[in-house]
């Protein structure tokens, strides 16, 4: 999970810490002791008026211990925790809060609560330099950069047309299954794939596979009459080449490699692959859309 490089003067904050500026880590943090101060100091002052009813309910839901010292100590917990029970904890909190919806906390409701919390959280994985993200329900996922996270949510959202259902449900599993430890590579991969071949087979339906033949004989003749400038259906029919390399490439994840162990995609051939396929979908998308108007 790779950090961008060092900050350049046009992408200074003014006003911003020191050391959120000038001294990022070259890589995400899986771990980081001013983020689990931050959560305790937060939870102690800012989460709930009954930090006891809150200590019960993780300790029913989630199996954790927050310390008596003389009072509840959310300080302690959060420093003391494995880190995958600090980002359970996170989940577990939102859930309280979301769960006494209708009642109010320093005259807002508790639901106003729980999206503060998520949004404190979001910003304090951000300026820790942490590899995590939150989802819409405060659950925990790794994060891999923004550029990728900022495609996944723009092309999620773009697939929102019921013809697309399959094809975002492909995508949707090619996400996900960089979402456990360890990401299952190899399955994220076909996915993507499968959310291309869904599409391309929606635009050929009598087409049987995606491969490179299918698209020089069905797919290409069809795209380039999107394209009614000559350079453009140029600069298609070259960019029609690459994508076939591309899904031919990906061939090579999807069946038996006469191995007796399979070959799993690095993380970073992966994200390069997703990335691929999702610029490839929402071209696609829109030439599918111009050929259904008949334009």
């Amino acid at each position: 999970m790779q950090q961008s490089g060092p900050t350049s003067p046009s992408t200074i904050v003014s006003g911003e810490l020191f050391s959120r500026v000038y001294l990022r880590p070259a890589e995400l943090l899986a771990d980081s002791v001013k983020f689990r101060l931050r959560l305790g100091s937060y939870v102690a002052k800012n989460a709930t008026p009954d930090l006891s009813e809150l200590r019960e309910f993780l300790r029913v839901e989630g199996g954790l211990s927050v310390p008596y010292t003389g009072y509840v100590n959310y300080e302690q917990f959060f420093q003391k925790l494995p880190i995958a029970d600090v980002l359970g904890a996170i989940t577990l909190i939102w859930r309280y809060l979301i769960g006494k919806r209708g009642a109010s906390y320093r005259f807002q409701p508790y639901d106003r609560q729980a999206a503060l919390w998520v949004e404190f959280v979001g910003r304090t994985f951000l300026e820790e330099s942490l590899g995590y993200r939150l989802d819409d329900r405060a659950g925990v996922h790794y994060f891999i950069d923004a550029e990728f996270e900022n495609t996944r949510s723009a092309l999620l959202s773009g697939l929102s047309d019921k013809r697309y259902a399959a094809v975002r449900d492909a995508l949707e599993k090619a996400y996900k299954y960089l979402d456990v430890a360890p990401g299952d590579t190899k399955a994220s991969v076909r996915s993507a794939f499968e959310a291309l071949e869904i599409l391309t087979r929606l635009m050929v339906p009598e087409a049987q596979n995606l491969n490179k033949g299918m698209i020089d004989k069905r797919l290409r003749p069809l795209v380039v009459t999107c394209y009614p400038q000559a350079t453009d259906r140029a600069m298609v029919e070259k960019l029609l080449d690459g994508f076939a390399s591309f899904v031919d490439s990906i061939h090579l994840y999807r069946h038996g490699q006469g191995v007796e162990e399979p070959i799993a995609p690095t993380l970073e051939v992966t994200v390069y692959v997703i990335s691929h396929a999702a610029a490839a979908l929402r071209w696609l998308i829109f030439a599918d859309q111009t050929l259904l108007s008949g334009r």
